[in-house]
């Protein structure tokens, strides 16, 4: 096995992930046009952490089910949802929140979308593993 099979898997699976990539890429980017910023919060990249949490959910139960996780999971897990959803982009919207809006708009917005994610992969996750 040489350095690039070892880091991608298969051919397969890399081609997958980076096919999931560029889709969540461009779902990301196209939130972020679509969804104007309410009051100053940043909304597009609570949604689009929102969504990736309820699909991430949604497929970790489905793969739990089957007891594998294969090119769907490389594609629509690693590659759509880790490029749809985006912690740093979270983290520095939050900290301008605190420069513009003060501590408990940051705080409420953190905590929101924490909170939210959290209950969003899980219900799609139990949900899913229902089917």
């Amino acid at each position: 096995m040489n350095a690039a099979t070892a880091v991608l898997g298969s051919g397969r699976l890399g081609a997958a992930v980076f096919l999931g990539g560029m889709v969540g890429a461009l779902a990301r980017y196209g939130l972020g046009v679509w969804v104007a910023p309410v009051a100053q919060i940043p909304v597009a990249t609570l949604a689009a952490n929102l969504l990736g949490s309820a699909v991430l959910g949604a497929l970790a139960g489905a793969a739990e089910r089957r007891a594998r996780r294969g090119v769907a999971w490389a594609m629509l897990g690693v590659g759509f949802c880790g490029a749809l959803t985006t912690f740093s982009t979270f983290a520095l919207e939050a900290f301008e929140l605190l420069d513009q809006q003060g501590p408990v708009v940051s705080i409420l917005y953190a905590a929101a979308s924490i909170l939210a994610g959290l209950f969003l992969a899980s219900v799609a996750r139990r949900r899913s593993l229902a089917w």
